[in-house]
């Protein structure tokens, strides 16, 4: 994306001048300094904060953004309480911004979306130049004033990790946002939790292998906590796994049988969606590593990358198994196998939506 020009006042300038006019007990006293175009300071959140709304939606969160039509002078004392009523420069006029956190829906922005905090920033735009407003997340503000050219059509910017999300036009009614991932603005992304099945029973009958694993499936979603934003016309499917030791042994029915304990090598897991391989296996926690655990567990977060607009794929992990016995002689005198060989597997089919 090509850079936009942008024109600021510097803030302690602006607040120098906003302090110059400002009379103690901060009753209005008419008129303050003149606000030249780009200049910004904190809004009172009162009934003259009324303008035009889009819902601008980002990794994790949700936004109603709201921007007043142009005023030469704002109908309420700004918010540091000057004791007077801004008012724009020639050439320029005063645009209330507000922004107000709403619900984030979809549940697979759990397993992505919810990491390193990013701040997101707002912007208004005319006329192809942007003008930054400051953080959305900042403690106390949710709303400024902004000095804008009097001519030109008022969009606002939106940015996140990078991205930004523009709506060119304010009033169009039902404003759109452009830029980001389009699964920002497709249906929420959900989670799937098929279910984990057993391993294969063994052909030869006195062999028994136990084990179990729990999953979970994430629908595509653009935005990932350690991986960031997915390619263009890509999307990132977690796949949240853990296989359970695997447990061999040989207990061989009828009176006498042979029982013999077998001792398990820890193995690891392949995960693949669509037969391919992960971009990366990221740790459930910060402090327990990626894959297999010193338990013989092993878990972590499979993320693939997958076109945007997929509708169905299929999950598979294998596990293998190499068992020896605990006890060789025992098992030479039982007659039992000196290895026992196997796999875990599974294939889960899952439809997005």
């Amino acid at each position: 994306m090509a850079a936009v020009p942008t024109r600021l006042v510097p803030i302690v300038a602006l607040v120098a001048m906003l302090a110059a006019c400002s009379s103690p007990g901060g009753e209005d006293t008419g008129s303050g300094p003149a606000l030249p175009i780009g200049a910004s300071f904190p809004a009172v959140l009162t009934d003259d904060i009324v303008g035009d709304v889009a819902t601008v939606r980002l990794p994790g969160r949700v936004y109603e953004v709201e921007v007043t039509r142009r005023k030469g002078q704002t109908d309420a004392v700004s918010a540091d309480d000057a004791g007077y009523r801004p008012e724009a420069a020639d050439g320029a006029a005063l645009v209330a911004v507000a922004w107000r956190p709403q619900p984030a829906e979809g549940d697979a922005i759990a397993l992505g979306a919810h990491g390193p905090e990013v701040s997101p920033t707002i912007a208004v735009r005319v006329g192809g130049e942007t003008f930054p407003v400051g953080a959305m997340d900042e403690e106390g503000v949710h709303a400024r004033w902004v000095a804008v050219p009097e001519a030109g059509t008022v969009g606002v910017a939106v940015g996140f990790d990078g991205v930004t999300r523009s709506v060119e036009d304010m009033t169009d009614g039902r404003p759109t946002f452009t830029g980001g991932s389009a699964l920002l603005d497709g249906p929420p992304p959900g989670l799937h939790d098929p279910e984990c099945p057993l391993p294969d029973e063994p052909e030869e009958p006195a062999q028994y292998v136990l084990g179990g694993c729990t999953l979970q499936v994430s629908d595509p979603f653009p935005y990932h906590r350690d991986l960031g934003w997915a390619e263009d016309g890509q999307g990132w499917v977690v796949v949240h796994l853990r296989v359970d030791p695997v447990v061999v042994g040989w207990d061989e029915p009828g009176p006498g049988g042979a029982v013999v304990d077998y001792e398990v090598e820890p193995q690891e897991v392949t995960v693949t969606l669509d037969g391919a391989g992960p971009t990366d296996l990221v740790a459930w926690e910060p402090d327990r590593p990626a894959g297999l655990q010193d338990d013989g567990t092993w878990e972590g977060d499979a993320v693939f990358s997958v076109a945007e607009d997929v509708t169905a794929y299929e999950v598979r992990f294998t596990r293998p198994s190499i068992a020896r016995p605990e006890d060789p002689d025992e098992a030479a005198a039982e007659g039992t196998p000196a290895e026992i060989d196997g796999t875990y597997a599974a294939t889960i089919p899952v439809t997005v939506g």
